[in-house]
């Protein structure tokens, strides 16, 4: 009887570890889940700011490309 409850002790106690040793191994994945959640939001953030100054180029080029065509057909009719 001594045996088995040893046994069923060391059992236990083997439980417990494997108890500990999966908390820690949570732990550790959800401190790197929250550093990579960080992570992509500066990289969302990043890109949000190179696709709004990519729109704003292309505005603007798109403007002055509006600009030159207005000034040929201008001076197309002048030479008319």
């Amino acid at each position: 009887m001594t045996t088995e409850i040893s046994a069923k002790d060391r059992a236990l106690t083997t439980v417990e570890n494997q108890k500990e040793t999966l908390a820690e191994k949570l732990r550790q994945k959800e401190e790197l889940f929250i550093a990579l959640k960080g992570d992509l939001a500066n990289e969302k953030n990043n890109l949000g700011s190179k696709l709004q100054q990519i729109q704003d180029e292309k505005h603007k080029a798109l403007d002055e490309l509006q600009n030159i065509k207005m000034e040929a057909e201008r001076d197309k009719a002048l030479r008319s």
